[in-house]
């Protein structure tokens, strides 16, 4: 049953990447390029995010790095799915437990304050329409 609903969740998850994009765009996302000091390894600390208010205004920096975040978090899943789909049903929790905190590591490691902020940029800044233009400039793809 957990891991039904866990491959239910990941489904819907995986799926809202994909909501935004229309047939004649291209929905191949560009990884920012990796940094040579970044020790890929080391595990970074969680970071605290206190959600600002919905009506918060970001700047072209967050825009950017939400931006590098969605079309990491896109490869990422389609990393993983792949090794969900190979692998037998107990390793499959596993895998879905590593599957979060890499999504965790990489949001951390592009600079936002981990899957929290991700989470808030995706859903309550991305709709406030002073955000338009910069999510725009960052390349983002407003509904």
């Amino acid at each position: 049953m957990m891991v039904r609903v866990l491959g239910i969740a990941t489904v819907v998850m995986l799926s809202s990447f994909f909501i935004s994009c229309t047939p004649e765009e291209k929905a191949t996302p560009v990884l920012p390029t990796k940094s040579v000091a970044v020790d890929s390894k080391k595990t970074l600390a969680s970071v605290k995010f206190d959600a600002p208010a919905a009506n918060t205004v970001i700047d072209a920096e967050k825009a950017k790095k939400y931006a590098d975040a969605s079309s990491g978090l896109l490869l990422l899943a389609g990393q993983w799915s792949e090794k969900i789909e190979k692998a037998a049903d107990q390793e499959k929790i596993e895998i879905l437990n590593n599957y979060t905190k890499a999504q965790e590591q990489l949001c951390l490691r592009l600079g936002l304050a981990g899957m929290a902020e991700y989470n808030w940029l995706d859903s309550v800044a991305i709709k406030n329409s002073a955000n338009a233009k910069v999510f725009e400039a960052a390349g983002v793809k407003l509904p």
